[in-house]
Formats: structure tokens, C-alpha cells, sequence
């Protein structure tokens, strides 16, 4: 099964450093990048257009977002499927190894039993009539029970629309929705904030805007960063320092791209 390719960001590794993970139309596949073995997590009835992972809390989530009108949201448990392959039986297989695979681990086994695959927890409906961006707490999460997810995309009227979820009590069959608000600014993505110490702070870029906001209220309040001479830019990525407070906690930078 092949990547799309149109959907640049729908790929990531695993936190075991062997697996990746992507999407191909309405598929997640998950690849052994040592063995070549391809799984496939069916259940989205049109193509999937953004995806979020998060390690943050003894819970490994995966959220992934339809295209289209009124659009599916799935959340996957990896949790136990990761036990399983940290526990499964191994033996060399060296040459098993798919020669266009370059895995970030050495290829010195494989799985010789089937590994049961990622639950579907919940089906999760949202406020958006579209949805283009997904985002999750990752590893710089404060405390270990953390697990907010926050989407970006549009309403019925086209107006930029961010809603956030907390998901610790997924397994139980609850969600809460802790916070929605419309945005006057255009919003292409949305992160969580590794350097605040609200662990729902916010970061969000798009065209002539980088902002920062908080939950209060149930709203998602923030502010502006004064671009001056790039204010007419179209702000496409951002990202932020891969170690932060290991060495000077003072240079918390973050960096963003344009497309000019």
C-alpha cells in the first residue's frame, strides 16, 4: 500500500523506533521497517487528511480526521500494541530486511507470531464542517496524565473554528470538550506549547498570523506576535527546540516557515 504523497505530513515513526506509521486514502498502515510487514487500520470511510500521535501519558493515541463535510474522527489505542511487540517472540532474520528500507534500528529480527492490531476506541464527532489539522500533547508534556488533542479547521459559515478535547478518560467512554472558540485569524496549524507552563497552551500560524492562546473560560483567548515586515507572509510550519531545559532553558525558540 503506497503514501499519499499530496498529504505530506500523515507520516511519523513510532516511539519504538521500528514501526512507521501513514496513511493511504482512507487506510492507516503501519509498516516493520525491519521486516517489511505491513498492517492496516480500517474503519475511515473517506481519505484521511491529517493525523496526530501522542507518548505523552501511559496512554499511546493516535487521532485521525476525515476529509470532507462533517468529518469522522477515529482515536486508536496503541498502548497495548506496543507491549506486544516489545514482548513477542523473536528470532534473527537479518536478511528479511527490505532493501528500500533504512531503519533507524539494526535489522536483526522478526516477529514470528501475528500482533493483534490497535484498538478504535471512539468515533468522535466534532463542531468542524472541516478539519485540516490535528494536534496532540507529545513528550514535553508536564504531568503524565495529559491527553489533549486540539483540531483546527472551519464551521458551517467557513469560519476558522479550534476546538480541544481531553482525553484521559477515553477508555472509559468520556471525553470532554474543555474548550472552542472562532478564530478572526486564519489558522493553517495549531501546537501545543512545550515552554508553557499551561499545559494547553497554544501555538497557531497561517497567512500574516502567529498567535498564542490559552484556555480560559472555556474560550481560547491569546495574542499576536508583531510581525512588522513579515506581516504579509503565509506562515506555513512552526517548530520548537528539540531539548529544551536540558541545557539553557532560557533559549526556548521557535521556528516557523513561510512560503516566500
Amino acid at each position: 500500500i503506497g503514501y499519499t504523497e499530496s498529504l505530506t505530513e500523515n507520516m511519523c515513526w513510532l516511539p519504538d523506533d521500528r514501526h512507521v506509521c501513514f496513511t493511504s486514502n482512507n487506510l492507516v498502515c503501519l509498516v516493520d521497517t525491519v521486516t517489511n510487514q505491513q498492517m492496516f487500520l480500517k474503519g475511515h470511510k473517506a481519505r484521511i487528511s491529517c493525523m496526530a500521535f501522542n507518548t505523552s501519558s501511559k496512554l499511546s493515541l493516535l487521532v485521525t480526521c476525515e476529509e470532507g463535510k462533517h468529518p469522522g474522527v477515529r482515536v486508536w489505542d496503541f498502548t497495548q500494541w506496543f507491549k506486544a511487540v516489545k514482548k513477542a517472540p523473536l528470532e534473527d532474520a537479518k536478511e528479511n530486511q527490505h532493501p528500500n528500507i533504512h531503519a533507524r534500528v539494526e535489522p536483526t529480527s522478526k516477529p514470528t507470531t501475528t500482533l493483534p492490531l490497535p484498538k478504535c476506541l471512539l468515533e468522535l464527532k466534532t463542531p468542524h464542517a472541516s478539519i485540516h489539522h490535528v494536534a496532540m500533547t507529545g513528550r514535553h508534556a508536564i504531568r503524565k496524565k495529559q491527553n489533549y488533542v486540539v483540531f483546527a479547521g472551519k464551521d458551517k459559515q467557513a469560519r476558522q473554528l479550534l476546538a480541544v478535547y481531553d482525553l484521559a478518560k477515553i477508555r472509559k467512554g468520556k471525553i470532554e470538550l474543555i474548550a472552542k472558540q472562532i478564530s478572526e485569524f486564519d489558522v493553517r496549524k495549531v501546537f501545543f506549547c512545550p515552554y508553557s507552563n499551561d499545559p494547553t497552551g497554544l501555538v497557531t500560524v497561517g497567512e500574516s498570523s502567529i498567535r498564542f492562546l490559552r484556555i480560559k473560560n472555556k474560550h481560547l483567548p491569546g495574542f499576536s506576535l508583531p510581525l512588522n515586515e513579515y506581516s504579509k507572509n503565509k506562515f506555513m510550519d512552526a517548530a520548537f527546540e528539540a531539548k529544551y531545559g536540558e541545557t539553557d532553558d532560557q533559549k526556548k525558540r521557535i521556528y516557523v516557515s513561510s512560503d516566500a
